[in-house]
């Protein structure tokens, strides 16, 4: 499983869009968050299937595309494997 991945400025790249549906992966990317953020990837006893720095990091997004007039929703998933 990779450990790291690149961010991509996906704000500069989607000009003249009014909204998006984010569909973001939960293990690989939200794995490369909590290590990045040194922050637990999971909570084993308290929600195994959702990773609190990776939802940190997906509201940021949304509050970064909000800023430029994007409308968001996140698509959740309860698995880790889509």
């Amino acid at each position: 499983m990779p450990i790291d991945f690149s961010d991509s400025d996906v704000v500069s790249e989607i000009g003249g869009v009014s909204s998006a549906l984010v569909v973001p992966c939960t293990m690989c990317p939200a794995a490369t968050v909590a290590v990045r953020e040194q922050k637990p990837f999971m909570q084993l006893f308290r929600n195994p299937f959702k990773s609190a720095a990776f939802e940190q990091y997906i509201k940021a997004l949304q509050s970064r595309l909000a800023v430029n007039g994007v409308r968001t929703e996140v698509f959740n998933s309860r698995l880790y494997h889509h």
